[in-house]
Formats: C-alpha cells, sequence, structure tokens
C-alpha cells in the first residue's frame, strides 16, 4: 500500500479550489478503501497543481499528471469491479462518468506535449477536472455508490 500523506488544509486563496469549500473530508464518501484512494487521487492532484502553478519543468508536470491518470484508472476500475460485482443499477452511468473524467486528463496530457516551454501553463483543465471530480462526481455518483455499498454491508 502507498504511503498516503496528509490533506491540506483548504486555502481559500488556492486559485485551484477557489469557491470551494474543501475540506479533508470532502472527498470521503464512507468507504475505507475508497476514501483512501480518494485521499492519494487528491494528494496527486495537489501535487500537479503546485507543479503547474510553481513552474516546475514539463517533464515534472507531466509526471505528475501520468501519477494523477495512473491512481485514476486504478481507482475507477476498482468501483467499477464492485459495482459489477454487486450488480449496481447506475453502473452505465458510474462507468461513463469515469471515462470522461480520464479523457478529460488525457486531453491535458496531450495538451501538454503540444506546448513548448515558452508558453504559459492553462490551469483550466487542471481546474476543470477537479470541479467535474470533486463536485460532479464524488459528490453525486460516489456518494449514491456509497449509498449502495452500505446497504450490501460494505463500509
Amino acid at each position: 500500500m502507498q504511503n498516503i500523506q496528509p490533506l491540506r488544509d483548504f486555502d481559500p486563496f488556492n486559485p485551484l479550489i477557489e469557491g470551494l469549500d474543501l475540506s479533508k473530508t470532502d472527498v470521503e464518501i464512507g468507504i475505507l478503501i475508497f476514501d483512501i484512494e480518494h485521499r492519494d487521487m487528491l494528494d496527486k492532484l495537489y501535487h500537479l497543481y503546485d507543479g503547474v502553478v510553481g513552474g516546475r519543468s514539463e517533464r515534472d508536470v507531466l509526471q505528475s499528471l501520468r501519477k494523477l491518470l495512473m491512481a485514476s484508472k486504478q481507482h475507477f476500475d476498482h468501483e467499477e469491479d464492485y459495482m459489477k460485482n454487486l450488480n449496481y443499477g447506475d453502473l452505465q452511468k458510474h462507468t461513463e462518468d469515469h471515462q470522461t473524467l480520464l479523457s478529460s486528463l488525457e486531453h491535458f496530457v496531450v495538451a501538454l506535449f503540444s506546448k513548448n516551454g515558452s508558453n504559459p501553463r492553462d490551469l483550466d483543465e487542471v481546474r476543470s477536472f477537479f470541479i467535474a471530480w470533486h463536485t460532479d462526481h464524488i459528490l453525486e455518483h460516489d456518494r449514491m455508490l456509497a449509498n449502495f455499498l452500505t446497504q450490501k454491508g460494505i463500509r
């Protein structure tokens, strides 16, 4: 198991999460393994953001993005395995949302590769991914999945 670093406290001046009341528990859904994975993804998202804002090399930013993409794919596969094995009714909708989020990240990888070092990095896609993942996906889809799993005795 990976060493999970503690999440940062909410910083209202951080432009990545401006306007979102993010706390350490906002990525938790009450299913321990998914909560750990969500915290790991959030940590990787912050690392990516810090790299983009901090002016780290393109290589470092791409490495951060690849780590987030890999963690996201693994987490989504994990959720989908649970949903398939337990005949979750919203499997298709939930899986489609996973694909949309992964497409967003993959598009960001392509955009970074197509820019040269003299272009300013654009945070819009990082911000869009964060909002879609946190506000739309976790607060809606994952919490519904958590209710289903809890009813099946999984915590």
